[in-house]
Order: structure tokens, then sequence, then C-alpha cells
């Protein structure tokens, strides 16, 4: 089976950077959609960089570059301020596109489960209300189309969708 590791190893140093930062450019894009970094979407930030460390390789967790974005992007999601997502998506997809199918696979259903996890993060109250915002889903479809994303899962399609 091939890791990250070694399809990264036939990237241009850009482009390993752009794959490893990815889950920090990913997460403050979501956490910051609406708004609001408040201290639950900082855990669960948290939270998902440990997850992308265990599951996709500690290079997403670890590397320098994805440890650098992870300082940078955080004080912008915490202020709302532009990070140049658009453009890091456009890099982002064509690297992704790059990827072997079984690892493309892997990384789209973590990068999803982990979007629809902080998106509900501290969604409503006492778990009632929207535990996902509007500008939540609208950052949610921007990733699944600016990385041209395959969505397996119906629940998730129907929310990405879904206009409530």
């Amino acid at each position: 089976m091939t890791t990250f590791a070694e399809f990264a190893a036939t990237l241009s140093e850009d482009e390993r950077d752009t794959l490893f930062a990815s889950i920090p450019m990913l997460i403050a894009m979501i956490v910051g959609a609406d708004g609001e970094f408040d201290a639950i979407e900082v855990g669960a930030a948290v939270e998902e960089m440990f997850a992308a460390g265990a599951v996709l390789g500690e290079e997403f967790h670890w590397s320098t570059s994805a440890q650098a974005a992870f300082e940078r992007i955080s004080p912008l999601a915490r202020d709302q301020k532009e990070a140049g997502f658009h453009a890091y998506l456009l890099r982002l997809r064509d690297v992704v596109r790059k990827m072997p199918p079984a690892l493309r696979t892997r990384y789209d259903e973590f990068v999803l489960g982990m979007s629809v996890r902080l998106a509900a993060a501290s969604g409503g109250f006492l778990w009632f209300g929207r535990p996902i915002s509007e500008s939540e889903k609208i950052m949610l479809r921007r990733i699944v189309i600016g990385l041209g994303m395959n969505v397996q899962d119906e629940a998730l399609r129907e929310l990405l969708e879904s206009d409530d």
C-alpha cells in the first residue's frame, strides 16, 4: 500500500508543503466560516490535527509545513481574516488530483469527516438548533467543489445540498 509520505516524495517541495499544510488550512476554512472560533472549536481543531497524524500520517500533524500553517492560520480564523483560501484550494486540488485512487479516497474521506465534525462542533445549544451554520455549509460546499471530491455518503450529500 502506498503511503502519503511515499506519494509526497514524488512531489515538488511546494506541492509537498501544500499537501502537508492542507489539514490546518481546511480546519481554518471551516471553523472561521461562521465568524466564531470558540473554545469548543479550538479543542476540536487540535483533536483533528492529532487525528490527521494518526489516520493520514504524522507529516500532516508534525511536519514543518503543517505546524507553520497551523500557527499562521489560527489567528486568521479567529479574526475572520482572508488567508488566500481560494488560491490555496486550487493548489491543493492540483496536488490531490495526482494521488493514486486509494490515497485519494482515504484523504477525501478524512477531510469530509473532519470538516463535518468541525462544522458541528459548537453548533446549536445543548444539541438543539442548527448544528451547522449556513456559512459553514457554504464553506463545506466550496471545499468539496474546489477539491473535486466525490461525496459517497448520502446523508452528507443531503446536508451539502440543503438550504435550511
